[in-house]
């Protein structure tokens, strides 16, 4: 694979990554929930419960990302990544354009932010997003993020995102096509 194809790729993940920054004790009920008790309740939303959290599904979108090569900061690589996509949050379509950076630290993991540059667009008005996360490259080329996300909704359908603490996943495939799903961590 040419170099321009791994920073292309690398690039796609630092976008994962700044949408999401979840702990360790996190990721086992994110990617195992559906083995482990994952329910959904009268609304479509799943449930996730841990010991001392409950997580809830409330959104899930698809986007496309362009990365772009940053001028670095040392000798590490960083990127920045325009994402466009829609899907539903809070049980409103929408869409949504966001900007993050992303670079690599010494281990080869990815740290991302999305600072306040990220739009949520529903038929009724808007809400903006700040996001930062941690990921990493996957084997087939694509990037993994995982992270914590907060809105600031004008939008009267999507309000009930104002004040809630939101964790995600942001997995994009080689080819740039990404998912990002979301949950509100009670």
């Amino acid at each position: 694979m040419r170099l321009k194809h791994k920073i292309y790729y690398i690039a796609i993940g630092v976008i994962l990554l700044a949408v999401f920054q979840v702990g360790f004790q996190l990721r086992p009920p994110l990617a195992f929930a559906a083995s482990h008790g994952h329910d959904a309740d009268s609304h479509g939303h799943d449930e996730t419960e841990g010991e001392n959290f409950k997580l809830v599904k409330i959104g899930s979108l698809k986007a496309t990302a362009i990365t772009t090569v940053l001028p670095t900061e040392g000798s590490l690589p960083k990127f920045e990544v325009s994402t466009q996509g829609s899907g539903t949050l809070a049980g409103v379509n929408v869409t949504t354009m966001a900007t993050y950076w992303a670079e690599m630290r010494p281990d080869g993991t990815l740290y991302g932010e999305c600072p306040n540059q990220g739009v949520i667009m529903a038929q009724d008005g808007v809400a903006t997003f700040r996001a930062s996360g941690v990921g990493a490259g996957t084997a087939d080329g694509g990037s993994k993020f995982r992270g914590a996300v907060y809105f600031e909704a004008s939008a009267p359908s999507l309000s009930r995102l104002n004040g809630m603490a939101v964790v995600y996943k942001w997995d994009v495939d080689a080819a740039g096509n990404a998912t990002w799903e979301l949950w509100e961590w009670k």
